[in-house]
């Protein structure tokens, strides 16, 4: 069955050829996608830094400090660290294939705000199955799901339009942020698990539409 993967991306023809033939012969590997996924990362969001294995570290929560406090610590050789959102974060390093994220000019006061995490993109393998088994499936929304927890509260290194990217084969699941008030009416954010759909279908396209739109308005 013929398939088109993305038609209103702006991406050469082999690129798109090369991502729409996985739907006769699914990559084994995840490794085998992250070259033309990156390629399409970069041309689909011109704006935005694309980082493969995108070093992602918990927040440091002993204290909410402001980001110039950071710098002081810094300056002062106390152990600290500060990743590209202006967060300080614990030593604990964690790598999803792909972190997708806003950046910024210097502004007016001569400071420099801090990138904004758009996507977050987790790739899994078939290995030896000719179709993800529900397990796999399990496993990568899983993974996924640890990801978007570390990037903690809205408004610190995301915002409501930020969204998670399973893949695996030609399946896509995206994860989305979902608030729920608890018994003392405190608000929480969960990520949801999406329902697996198909990587050359219409909500793929849409949501990656979606997030091209927010990174130009950036």
């Amino acid at each position: 069955m013929a398939v088109s993967f993305d038609p209103a991306a702006d991406i050469p023809v082999r690129l798109r050829q090369r991502i729409e033939r996985w739907n006769d012969s699914p990559p084994k590997l995840q490794f085998s996608q992250y070259g033309p996924l990156d390629k399409y990362f970069n041309l689909r969001f011109p704006k935005a830094l694309v980082k493969p294995q995108g070093l992602l570290r918990p927040k440091d929560h002993r204290a909410d400090v402001a980001y110039y406090d950071i710098l002081g610590q810094l300056d002062a050789g106390e152990d600290t660290s500060v990743d590209s959102t202006g967060q300080a974060v614990e030593v604990e390093k964690n790598y999803p294939d792909f972190v997708i994220a806003s950046y910024y000019e210097q502004n007016a006061q001569g400071g420099w705000p801090s990138d904004l995490v758009r996507l977050v993109c987790e790739i899994g393998s078939l290995y030896d199955q000719p179709a993800p088994t529900a397990s796999q499936k399990s496993a990568i929304q899983f993974q996924l799901s640890q990801y978007m927890y570390l990037l903690g509260r809205e408004g610190e290194r995301w915002d409501e339009r930020a969204i998670g990217v399973a893949i695996i084969g030609t399946e896509v699941s995206f994860s989305k942020p979902r608030r729920e008030t608890d018994e003392n009416g405190t608000v929480h954010v969960k990520w949801t698990k999406g329902a697996w759909l198909s990587l050359y279908g219409k909500q793929w396209d849409a949501e990656m539409k979606r997030i091209a739109a927010i990174i130009d308005k950036d």
